[in-house]
């Protein structure tokens, strides 16, 4: 059986329930050993309780091993933290998201910053501290492949990462990739969600700078954009519990006739990573919604 994320770390933001603890799950399943990030501890327990025994050992990689880690994405501290923790980290999937459905006149000034902080602001700080790493790394294959193609090779120049050393590797130059989990509010609108929209509008901003800011250590960066998800968010948010009207209602709107899965969310993550010429993508998965 092949396991082609094996042997890689995947950092999942998030990664406690709904989408985050989808794609950990996949990549846990293909062998990647993966660091699951939330701000409850308790979740995080139950969720690497639930993920380590969900995941059949027949196969997997001996170095594969599960972790998490409690920390506040949108607080640069914590993310240096975490980076300093995991240096070598192939993949960076920030699935933490936060809505507040209310009018904007309506919404407080935390509410306001809670939403900016973490849909947008702590996927700024993971690229920044956990890219960093991957930059490093990249670099530090780059010389050492330079240096054993031959002697006579010019070595890669990068003022950035002089103090990098001949072993600090564990990333190929074409290999790391970081994945951003936006919304279809990003540009559908919808009454009570313009903070959150605005906040998931950045994440493709940020995706396309940073695909080609990024590109020279060769490190994609694409997003993926989800529609209706049946997670706790979108009950709570679009599905009130119990309301099996208002859910076929919604549902009838999407033209495949019904709410997507987390898991499925989890597959179009994979195949970006995987898929090493996929970079600065925005990939809709809305059953179609966004066509209406």
């Amino acid at each position: 059986m092949s396991f082609p994320l094996a042997g890689k770390t995947a950092i999942v933001t998030g990664g406690a329930g709904g989408i985050g603890f989808a794609v950990a799950s996949r990549f846990a399943r293909e062998g990647s050993s993966v660091v699951l990030v939330g701000r409850s501890q308790r979740n995080l327990e139950m969720a690497s309780d639930k993920l380590k025994s969900s995941i059949p050992t027949t196969g997997i990689t001996p170095i594969q091993q599960h972790a998490h880690f409690r920390m506040s994405v949108d607080k640069p501290q914590d993310w240096e933290r975490l980076a300093a923790k995991y240096p070598k980290t192939h993949y960076l999937i920030n699935c933490a998201g936060e809505t507040q459905r209310s009018l904007l006149f309506q919404l407080s000034q935390e509410g306001i910053n809670e939403q900016l902080s973490i849909n947008l602001s702590g996927a700024i700080y993971g690229a920044r501290y956990v890219g960093k790493n991957m930059a490093r790394l990249a670099t530090a294959q780059r010389i050492a492949a330079a240096k054993s193609a031959a002697s006579s090779t010019k070595l890669p120049e990068d003022d950035d990462h002089a103090d990098l050393k001949d072993e600090d590797k564990g990333v190929s130059p074409s290999s790391a990739c970081i994945i951003n989990i936006s919304s279809l509010l990003a540009y559908r609108a919808d009454k009570g969600t313009s903070v959150y929209a605005a906040a998931k509008s950045g994440l493709h901003g940020l995706t396309t700078s940073l695909a080609h800011e990024l590109s020279r250590h060769r490190i994609r960066v694409n997003t993926v954009v989800p529609g209706y998800i049946l997670t706790n968010m979108t009950k709570g948010d679009h599905e009130p519990t119990g309301d099996i009207e208002k859910q076929s209602e919604l549902a009838e709107r999407i033209p495949v006739g019904r709410f997507g899965t987390p898991d499925e969310v989890a597959d179009a993550v994979a195949f970006l990573v995987k898929n090493e010429y996929a970079n600065n993508c925005m990939l809709n998965l809305d059953g179609g919604l966004s066509a209406v």
